[in-house]
């Protein structure tokens, strides 16, 4: 590679990577409230400096063991793992940028690198205490490495991707799909890339998939362990249960019941429970679509972004043999449908933004320009550039204008904290608040409720939490405690916090119980 090809691609890189980077950290300072599954990632990451023994394979190791060296560097854990978070969604351009360089002939890495810098899924998704900010990272990154096995035949090409998957399932556990996906690609590889030969392809499937499955062993060891069968998830089954949830009424009050009411019939593995719930398994298939588009997909690309990828998807082209390789782009999203037998949110799809971003790319390049190697984009892709990235504006600076949900149970957390000090026990699913409070919510079970103060008595509870979010779902009657009145002699009103949007959360002093008085902070 000559010295303008490096600078085509380290100049842009560079740049884009910084502006990402920023504007992530930008972003992140305006969170006003961790994330539930983040607690869970942030105390494995301490355990990991600490009692190890703590450890829990519920949630996939790879972004806590990323999080754990850098606690050493602040007193606030959340923003360390936020920053972390920023960083790792900056470097999602260069494996952009590469993928790009991989499939096409089109000139558009530096164009689809921008996309990535500033979609707002991805900006949302390099700002949370989640893992989709390395699933992102460590995935494009396999998209390239696959590419170029694909093209080249090498081996060590082939071990890299490997290495590369097996990180992407350690950091989500649907990264596994991208295996079977591997697998068709490179064995359909004499089909569709001319000079690969049956040998190198079979050579390259048993590297890869040896590779894959020696760095996903030390965690699967540790699934069996815990929960006594080997998988590359620690949360199937409760994911399975979680997924119940699609369809429901009431989905908050199914997901309550799922973890205040476990269950011991759910099949241990995904085939099995397909087998033993055929017609659920439908149901959810097709309710799942349906959330697809009204959702999930406005809520990953926005308007614009949906405009840009319908654009490019037209403008792929699939020429067997060729040097080119889009159709990959067009394939690589499809193990990620695999969530329709699960449950569909938006930010799963967000480590998909990269290749997204590149067919949009295309789309944009080729529209009135049908010379790939011009220099310039055409006037309309210009225009209709500009007005996409202009509507992104309103949803990056959403943190600016909208308090964060999660704002108001941090500062009666914050509140309980400094009222109680830590360790405080509640009756309440509040995992938010019990973080920042340093304390132990009791869930709300389906029993009454001088059933829940007397079991909440003899388990150390203190207070009583309600708030106007969960509780309408899973507990409508006790809505009566959200009004912070006098509702009971045995309670005593402790604390109200409410938020710009009308989000409320009610703290009781439950009397009679065995422990101090509460201090006024």
């Amino acid at each position: 590679m000559d010295g303008g090809a490096r600078s085509g691609i380290w100049l842009p890189g560079l740049t884009l990577s910084a502006l990402a980077t920023l504007l992530r950290l930008a972003v992140a300072g305006r969170r006003e409230g961790i994330e539930v599954d983040g607690i869970t990632y942030l105390n494995n990451a301490r355990a990991l400096l600490g009692d190890v023994g703590a450890f829990t394979v519920l949630h996939p190791p790879l972004y806590s063991v990323i999080v754990a060296p850098f606690l050493w560097l602040s007193s606030d854990a959340e923003w360390a793992a936020r920053v972390v978070s920023a960083v790792l969604g900056g470097l999602w351009v260069w494996p952009t940028l590469w993928l790009a360089r991989g499939t096409t002939d089109a000139r558009v890495a530096w164009l689809a690198g921008l996309l990535v810098a500033v979609s707002p899924s991805a900006v949302e998704a390099s700002t949370h205490v989640l893992a989709e900010s390395i699933a992102g990272l460590c995935l494009t990154t396999f998209f390239a490495v696959l590419v170029h096995a694909l093209r080249t035949g090498s081996l060590g090409s082939a071990a890299l991707a490997g290495v590369l998957g097996a990180l992407t399932t350690l950091s989500r556990p649907e990264g596994m799909g991208y295996l079977a996906l591997a697998w068709v690609v490179l064995a359909s590889a004499p089909h569709l890339v001319a000079w690969r030969a049956p040998r190198h392809v079979l050579a390259g499937l048993a590297v890869l998939t040896l590779v894959w499955c020696s760095v996903l062993f030390p965690y699967m060891a540790l699934v069996k362990r815990e929960t006594g069968h080997w998988h590359w998830s620690g949360k199937l089954e409760q994911t399975l249960l979680f997924a119940e949830s699609v369809g429901d009424e009431r989905p908050g009050a199914a997901i309550e019941r799922a973890i205040t009411e476990p269950r011991r019939d759910v099949p241990r593995t995904l085939v099995g429970y397909v087998l033993a719930r055929p017609r659920e398994v439908v149901s959810r298939i097709a309710i799942n679509l349906h959330l697809l588009d009204k959702y999930v997909a406005p809520a990953l690309l926005q308007s614009g972004g949906i405009t840009l990828l319908a654009l490019g998807l037209v403008q792929l082209r699939f020429r067997r043999g060729s040097a080119t390789v889009e159709w990959f782009l067009a394939v690589a999203p499809l193990p990620l449908l695999g969530l329709v037998l699960f449950v569909v949110d938006a930010r799963y799809g967000a480590p998909l933004i990269p290749v997204l971003s590149i067919i949009a790319a295309i789309g944009l390049r080729r529209l009135g320009q049908p010379d790939d190697q011009s220099s310039r984009l055409s006037v309309r892709s210009k225009i209709l550039l500009i007005v996409v990235l202009l509507s992104f504006l309103p949803w990056i600076a959403r943190p600016w204008f909208r308090q964060d949900p999660a704002a108001v149970e941090k500062e009666a957390g914050l509140w309980l904290r400094s009222a109680a000090g830590p360790g405080a026990v509640f009756i309440g699913r509040y995992p938010v608040l019990g973080f920042y409070a340093e304390g132990r919510g009791l869930p709300f079970p389906r029993a009454a409720l001088d059933d829940l103060l007397k079991e909440g008595r003899a388990r150390g509870a203190r207070f009583l939490i309600a708030d106007s979010v969960r509780l309408p779902e899973s507990r409508p009657d006790l809505l009566g405690l959200v009004a912070g009145d006098r509702v009971r002699a045995d309670l005593e009103l402790a604390h109200v916090e409410e938020d710009r949007a009308g989000r409320r959360v009610v703290i009781y002093r439950i009397r009679g119980s065995d422990a101090p008085q509460v201090r006024t902070p």
